[in-house]
C-alpha cells in the first residue's frame, strides 16, 4: 500500500508499505541517508530492482519503490530475508500516485503543514505554507538515487507531471513541487492558500489521480445564526438512503476501478445585519456543491458536480478515465463496464443527481460536468435555506443532490470510507463517513 495515504495507489519513486508475516528477523529503522538496500538481513525488489529500506519488522516493511521501475500491471515484489525468498507479489504501478502525509501518519486527519518558517500550521492565513507528498512520479532532473532524497542546489528536483493543490475545493498556487533534499521519497509542495477556504479539506490531483483528502485548520466566519443542516451519502448510502436501499450502503464489494460518491444535502440559517460575502460547501470524495452569499450585494449563486449522460450508465470511452475490472485488474474493454456488473444502488443515486449544464471541455475530458446556478436574489428576510419546505429556487423535497465519479486507481484498498462534509461561513455543519469495501 501506499506508505503515505494507506491508499492501494503506487507509482516508481513513491513510498510503499509491505504487509505480512515472517517478513524480518527483528525490528530496525535505518539510521541515515543514503537509506540501505538491505537492513537486518532483509531486503526487497520491485520489477528485479532493489529497494532502498527504511523499516523492517516481522509484520511490515517501508520501502521506495525504486524511481528506474516501469509503470506496469504485474510488477512482481519479492521479500528476500535470512529465512528465505517469498513468493512474488504482482502490484500495479502508475506513473503519478499522489499522497499527503498528516500527522497521525495514516494519511487521515491533519495534514503534515507548516508555515513559511517551518514551524506547525496553526492556521490557513494569506501566508505560504510546506507541505509533504509521496508518488507525485518523474522530476527533472531524475533524482540520482532514491536512497538520497532531492537535491540541496539548483537544479532542484522539480516534478514534471501537471499537479493540483486544492485547499477548502480551490486550487491553490504551487511555488514549488518537487523531491526534498535530505527526505527520500517525500515530495516538498510550497503553496499560497485561497483566501477565506470554503472548507478545511486538502488534496492533490494529478494528471486525474486524486490523492488522500486530509485537512487544514482554517478560519471560521461568525457571519450566520440559527444555523442548522444534514448531509447523507446517496452512495455509497446513509440515512434515509441507505434505508430505502434494504439497509445496505452498496449493492455490494465495489467491482471496478470508477467509483460514483454522491450526496443530498440540506441548510437553513439566518444572516446576520453585518455580514460579509461567505460560502456555503458541502463536499464528497468525487464532488461538491458550493453556493457563494453575497450580503453586500444581496445575492447569491452556485454550482454543484454533476455527471455527464454516458458514464451515468457507466460508459467512460471519452472521458479520459481507464476503467479496471478490480476483480481481474485488468481494464475494461473501450471502458465501458457491462451491465450485468452494475449496481442498482448506484444506479438509482446517480438517477437522483439533476444533469450538468456546464463543464464541458474537449481539452480536458472528465466523466463529471457541473450543474451551474445563476445569480439569484437573497430573501428579504435574511433567512436562507436548501431543502425541504426552504422556499427557495432549490426547494427539493429531500434536499440537493450533488456527486460524480472518482477513480480508485487499478488496485484500491479493500476498506475504504467516504466522508461527506457540510460547512457554512467555515464551520462544519455536518459530516457522514461511510465504509465500504472493494474487490
Amino acid at each position: 500500500m501506499n506508505a503515505a495515504s494507506y491508499g492501494g495507489t503506487l507509482a516508481p519513486g513513491a513510498w510503499a508499505a509491505i504487509f505480512g508475516t515472517q517478513l524480518a528477523p527483528a525490528t530496525l529503522t535505518a539510521q541515515a541517508v543514503p537509506l540501505p538496500y538491505t537492513l537486518g538481513g532483509v531486503s526487497v525488489t520491485v520489477g528485479g530492482l532493489p529497494a532502498p529500506l527504511g523499516f523492517v519488522s516481522a509484520n511490515q516493511i517501508n520501502i521506495i519503490v525504486p524511481f528506474e521501475a516501469s509503470a506496469g500491471a504485474g510488477v512482481p515484489v519479492v521479500v528476500t530475508t535470512p529465512g528465505g525468498t517469498g513468493a512474488p507479489l504482482n502490484v500495479a504501478l502508475t506513473r503519478d500516485a499522489p499522497a499527503l502525509f498528516t500527522q497521525n501518519a495514516q494519511g487521515t486527519g491533519m495534514a503534515l503543514a507548516f508555515d513559511a518558517s517551518f514551524h506547525a500550521l496553526t492556521a490557513v492565513g494569506s501566508g505560504a505554507i510546506v507541505l509533504y507528498a509521496a508518488g507525485l512520479g518523474p522530476t527533472d532532473p531524475a533524482p540520482a538515487s532514491s536512497a538520497l532524497g532531492g537535491s540541496a542546489t539548483e537544479p532542484y528536483n522539480a516534478v514534471e507531471d501537471n499537479l493540483a493543490v486544492l485547499i477548502g475545493e480551490t486550487p491553490c498556487v504551487v511555488a514549488f513541487a518537487g523531491l526534498a533534499p535530505g527526505f527520500p521519497g517525500v515530495y516538498q509542495l510550497n503553496v499560497i492558500p485561497p483566501p477565506n477556504p470554503l472548507s478545511n479539506r486538502l488534496y492533490l490531483s494529478q494528471n486525474g489521480v486524486l490523492s488522500n483528502v486530509v485537512t487544514l485548520p482554517i478560519p471560521v466566519g461568525t457571519n450566520v445564526t440559527n444555523l442548522s443542516g444534514a448531509i447523507d451519502g446517496l452512495y455509497p448510502a446513509s440515512g434515509l438512503y441507505a434505508t430505502r436501499a434494504g439497509g445496505r450502503s452498496m449493492g455490494g464489494p465495489l467491482a471496478f476501478s470508477a467509483m460514483p460518491t454522491a450526496a443530498a444535502v440540506t441548510v437553513s440559517f439566518d444572516i446576520l445585519p453585518a455580514a460579509k460575502p461567505f460560502a456555503v460547501a458541502a463536499t464528497s470524495p468525487a464532488g461538491n456543491a458550493v453556493f457563494r452569499i453575497d450580503p453586500v450585494q444581496g445575492t447569491w449563486q452556485g454550482y454543484a458536480t454533476s455527471p455527464f449522460g454516458a458514464p451515468r450508465v457507466y460508459d467512460f470511452s471519452g472521458t479520459g478515465l481507464q476503467v479496471y475490472n478490480l476483480q481481474t485488474g485488468l481494464p475494461f474493454p473501450g471502458d465501458a463496464v457491462p451491465a450485468s456488473l452494475l449496481d442498482p444502488v448506484a444506479l438509482t443515486a446517480l438517477a437522483m443527481i439533476p444533469p450538468p449544464n456546464s463543464g464541458f471541455d474537449p481539452t480536458a475530458p472528465s466523466p463529471n460536468g457541473t450543474l451551474t446556478y445563476s445569480v439569484q436574489p437573497l430573501d428579504a428576510s435574511g433567512h436562507f435555506s436548501i431543502g425541504s419546505g426552504s422556499g427557495q429556487p432549490l426547494d427539493l423535497s429531500n434536499g440537493l443532490f450533488f456527486g460524480g465519479f472518482i477513480d480508485l486507481g487499478a488496485a484500491p484498498a479493500p476498506s475504504q470510507t467516504a466522508q461527506f462534509l457540510l460547512f457554512v461561513d467555515g464551520v462544519l455543519v455536518a459530516s457522514k463517513d461511510i465504509p465500504y469495501t472493494a474487490y
